[in-house]
């Protein structure tokens, strides 16, 4: 059996005006570190 590890991703991101231009951000966890 393959023990699985974690990753947790978050996003998140916007327009302004709605639509325009826009940018988003990623965070990456894992074993501790953030990328």
């Amino acid at each position: 059996v393959t023990e699985l590890r974690r990753v947790d991703i978050f996003t998140d991101g916007s327009c302004k005006p709605n639509p325009g231009r826009g940018g988003y951000g990623v965070v990456l966890c894992f074993d501790g570190s953030y990328k």
